[in-house]
């Protein structure tokens, strides 16, 4: 699966026709645009069983090769020399005073983040982001992480750093 790459201007998209050929779209094909969290998948609004078991197919290889790239990038689990990163420590059960939080700019409702320097000896509390740490994973995407075995110290550094890590 190569992708293609698109940019998508103040008209949309468009789709050429050799790349509608490539997939087995039909020139009559009705289409289904499903819109999902940084997604846009294309399908047949209409599927024989055989054409549904292929798209399935097709979108779990697309998956799989998505995280392979993950954990090529972060690592296996058990890749780590140290301690593990992921074992760190949270901001869950801390409270910051309301002054200091008045001072520091940090709404009362923010969630916290931590980071801890045992080299300086010091612990820094920030306001988190949307999607910073696995903490804000939801438990399905947790368990998928698990399963797959990469290191989640790596993951959770590319999450807080808001890392571009993948690129067409």
């Amino acid at each position: 699966m190569t992708p293609i790459i698109r940019n998508i201007t103040g008209k949309g998209i468009t789709i050429p026709p050799t790349v509608l050929n490539l997939s087995d779209f039909a020139p009559t094909d009705q289409l289904a645009l499903h819109v999902l969290d940084n997604t846009l998948v294309l399908i047949r609004r209409k599927m024989t069983a055989y054409q549904l078991l292929r798209t399935v197919n097709q979108l779990a290889h697309l998956g799989s090769a998505l995280l392979t790239h993950l954990v090529t990038l972060c690592g296996t689990c058990d890749s780590c020399r140290r301690a593990c990163p992921f074992d760190g420590p949270t901001a869950d059960g801390v409270e910051l005073p309301a002054s200091l939080r008045e001072k520091a700019g940090i709404p009362d409702a923010a969630r916290l983040s931590v980071v801890v320097d045992e080299d300086e000896g010091t612990v820094t509390l920030f306001a988190a982001e949307a999607v910073t740490e696995l903490d804000d994973l939801p438990e399905e995407m947790m368990n998928l992480l698990f399963a797959t075995d990469v290191c989640l110290g790596e993951v959770e550094g590319h999450l807080l750093r808001d890392d571009i890590i993948y690129e067409a």
